[in-house]
Formats: C-alpha cells, sequence, structure tokens
C-alpha cells in the first residue's frame, strides 16, 4: 500500500545538467527542456504527487547553477525559500540528487564551485541523503571504474557520508532505482533548513549563501556586497 504522506527529493545542479529530463523521465511529467545551455526553469517546479513502490513522491525541478539570465545568488533564492517553507510546514523532505555532466572537460574548474554549495546546503550530517548523479552517459562506452578516476575531491564528502554517485542511463528505470535510493532511508532536514526555519538566518550568512558568494567569483560577491549596503543605506 502506497503511503499517503508525500516525499520530496529536490534535483539540483548546473545549467544544462539535465535536470528536467531525468524528472521528466522519473515522474512521467511534461515539463520543457531545451538542448542547449540557455536555461529553461526559472523557478522551483514541483511534479504532482506520482507512486513508486510504496511511496508517493514529488520531485522538485530547480533553477541551474550557471543559469543564462540569472546570478547564482539569484538561483539559490528560490531553491533556499522553498525548502524553508517545506520546513515550517512538515514538509518530508527526503533527499536532495545533483545532477553533474560525464565526461567534462571542466569539471575540475566548475565542480568545486558547485559541489560545495550544494554540501553546505544539504551539511555534513545529511549528505548520506545525497546522490550525484553523472549525466551525458548516453552513446558513452565509459565503465564505472572510468567515471570514478575522473571524479575530483570535491566528491569526496559525499562519499564519505554515504550518498551515491551514479552514472544516469536514461531510462525510467534506472530513475526509479536513483530514487529508491534516497527514499529508503526516511526524511532528513537539511542544513539550510536549519539554518533559515530554525535560526532565523538570512540567506547570505547560510553555508550555502557563503559558499556560493566566497568562491572566488568576485564580480558576483561585489555585486551582492553592493546591494547589501544599499539597502542598509535605506535604515
Amino acid at each position: 500500500m502506497t503511503s499517503d504522506r508525500v516525499k520530496i527529493i529536490l534535483v539540483m545542479g548546473a545549467t544544462g545538467t539535465g535536470k528536467t529530463t531525468f524528472i521528466n523521465n522519473a515522474s512521467g511529467s511534461h515539463f520543457p527542456v531545451n538542448h542547449n545551455l540557455d536555461s529553461c526553469t526559472d523557478d522551483v517546479v514541483p511534479t504532482a504527487p506520482f507512486d513508486l513502490d510504496d511511496h508517493r513522491v514529488v520531485l522538485v525541478d530547480t533553477p541551474g547553477f550557471g543559469h543564462s539570465r540569472k546570478r547564482d545568488i539569484e538561483v539559490l533564492r528560490p531553491i533556499a525559500k522553498y525548502l524553508k517553507e517545506q520546513k515550517v510546514r512538515e514538509g518530508h523532505i527526503s533527499g536532495v540528487i545533483y545532477m553533474h555532466p560525464f565526461p567534462e572537460l571542466r569539471i575540475e574548474r566548475t565542480a568545486k564551485h558547485y559541489v560545495s554549495v550544494f554540501s553546505e546546503l544539504c551539511g555534513s550530517t545529511t549528505l548520506d541523503h545525497a546522490s550525484i548523479v553523472m549525466t551525458r552517459w548516453k552513446g558513452n562506452h565509459c565503465g564505472t571504474g572510468q567515471m570514478e578516476m575522473h571524479l575530483p575531491a570535491v566528491f569526496d564528502p559525499v562519499v564519505a557520508a554515504g550518498g551515491g554517485i551514479v552514472n544516469e542511463d536514461h531510462t525510467y528505470s534506472h530513475a526509479g532505482e536513483i530514487l529508491r535510493a534516497i527514499l529508503d532511508k526516511g526524511p532528513v532536514v537539511l542544513q539550510i533548513q536549519r539554518e533559515l526555519a530554525l535560526e532565523n538566518k538570512h540567506i547570505r550568512y547560510t553555508a550555502a549563501g557563503a559558499a556560493l558568494l566566497n568562491s572566488g567569483k568576485e564580480e558576483e560577491s561585489r555585486s551582492w556586497e553592493n546591494f547589501l549596503r544599499k539597502l542598509l543605506a535605506f535604515f
């Protein structure tokens, strides 16, 4: 018998990594997909609830980091808002999936930035409820061992915590396996939920916000700090 309690899994990643395609395959949804690097998802978009074994599941599509029209802090804001609201409403967050392309020539340059933000959003004690899903494997005949050889050390905390790193084969059945690995672990409260809903922190001062702004993207950081200074000048 399927549980009436809805279990929510957030799907995150950089723009163009296959988040929406994965969600459509897993849930039977028909969210629009762009087959280029132009961002298609501008906000947090939950699927309709669907059944997977005895679980009632909602997958949440999110705008991607490296968005073609938004700064990364503007990408994080609706994700953080959604997670805070779910904590206040006692929503049942089961975990988070992070989509990352493989092979990716720029992996060493980009992974450290965005995966560190993702890790801080989850928190070190809840990374066991996270799965890193490597995409763009269709037509790629690299084995799992070759994939692991190319992974940067930034993924090590996820592995050490008991989270998963898997490849995506673009099928419904495999998407279900990825979801089951998270759903079978039960509910979790993510670090950013505790910071926003329980500690009343501004997003700028959450661990994920700090990781985003202190990642070396100096221009974005300066723009944000200038915005804060102008805002505080009114008080």
